[in-house]
Formats: structure tokens, sequence, C-alpha cells
């Protein structure tokens, strides 16, 4: 799908198979492997993967990550926020 600059699209407006989640779900990765893409960098000895993996066991899943205090998750090792 062809679209113009600045011109407004719903999803529904796609085509199926180029719609973002559907497009995503071809893909297959793990929670860990899409959180990894957010991190974008690991820590020494722990890759970007391992480093989401470890989130992911220490918050008990996505939603208990969704769920965890800014500061908690900040304060774990190999994470790093950049403010304004």
């Amino acid at each position: 799908m062809t679209m113009k600059k600045n011109t407004p699209y719903r999803i529904t407006d796609f085509a199926e198979s180029e719609r973002p989640r559907e497009r995503l779900a071809r893909l297959s990765l793990s929670n860990a492997e899409l959180l990894a893409i957010l991190l974008r960098v690991g820590v020494k000895g722990e890759n970007a993967v391992q480093l989401a993996q470890r989130l992911l066991n220490t918050f008990d899943g996505v939603k208990g990550l969704h769920r965890a205090p800014f500061d908690e998750i900040c304060a774990e090792h190999g994470i790093r926020f950049i403010g304004n």
C-alpha cells in the first residue's frame, strides 16, 4: 500500500497481510526477542536477549513488567533511563 505523507490511514485500511500485528505474528519472535529490540544492547556478559529474558523472569512476564514501578525497572542492572 502506497501512502501519501501526512494522510491519515487506519490500520484496517491496510491489506491484512500488511497490518503491523499480522506482520509481527509471521516473524514468531519471543517476548524476550521483542523486548531486546527495544533495549537495543545488553551489558558485559549478557546480550540484549538475555537481559530481556532476565527482566521478564524478574518481573514475572510482560504483565509484571508493565505493572512494575518505573524506578524499580530502572534499578535493574543493564537498564538506563535517558531523560530530557
